[in-house]
C-alpha cells in the first residue's frame, strides 16, 4: 500500500477516536474562577446577565455517561459566566429531560438521551463576600441542581 494512503488512513482513525469524546466542553483558564451556586446572597453583587440555553449538551456524544453531563453542565455555566465577567453563577432553572431512541427498527435495545436545560443568573461579587462562604466546587446533579449544604435553596 501506498504510505500516503496509509497515513491518510492513520490519520482519520485519530480523528474518528478524538471526536468520539470530544464532546465534553472544558473549564477555560478564565473561568476556573467562577464559582456556581443554587443560592447566593447577591445584594452587594452586580448583575452581569442571564446565562440561557434550551440544551446544553446539543450534538453531545450520547454514549456520555451522567457524570460527564453533569461536569459538562458545569462547565457550560462557567465557561459562559467568564465571557460576561462574572465570578458566581446562581442557578433560576435546569430542567432535565431524558428520552429513550431506538435507532434499529425493530430492536429491542433502546438509547437514553439526556437534554438539559439550563437558566442562571451571571454576577460580580467582591471576593471577600465569596471566601465568607465555604466553598467547594459543586456537582450538578438531577435534583437539586447543586448540593451544598452550607446554602439554603430558596423557592
Amino acid at each position: 500500500m501506498d504510505m500516503k494512503i496509509v497515513y491518510l488512513i492513520i490519520s482519520f482513525m485519530i480523528l474518528l477516536l478524538n471526536s468520539g469524546c470530544g464532546g465534553l466542553r472544558q473549564v477555560n483558564e478564565d473561568a476556573k474562577n467562577v464559582n456556581l451556586y443554587f443560592s447566593y446572597p447577591t445584594g452587594n453583587c452586580r448583575f452581569l446577565g442571564i446565562i440561557k440555553n434550551p440544551n446544553v449538551h446539543e450534538v453531545m456524544d450520547i454514549r456520555s455517561s451522567l457524570k460527564d453531563l453533569e461536569k459538562d453542565d458545569n462547565n457550560f455555566l462557567k465557561n459562559e459566566g467568564a465571557k460576561l465577567g462574572a465570578n458566581v453563577i446562581v442557578l433560576v432553572t435546569h430542567t432535565p429531560r431524558e428520552f429513550h431512541k431506538r435507532y434499529v427498527r425493530g430492536s429491542k435495545n433502546l438509547t437514553t438521551i439526556n437534554i438539559h436545560s439550563v437558566i442562571a443568573n451571571a454576577y460580580y461579587c467582591p471576593y471577600v463576600k465569596i471566601d465568607q462562604l465555604q466553598q467547594r466546587n459543586l456537582e450538578i446533579k438531577q435534583t437539586p441542581l447543586f448540593e451544598n449544604d452550607d446554602l439554603q435553596i430558596n423557592y
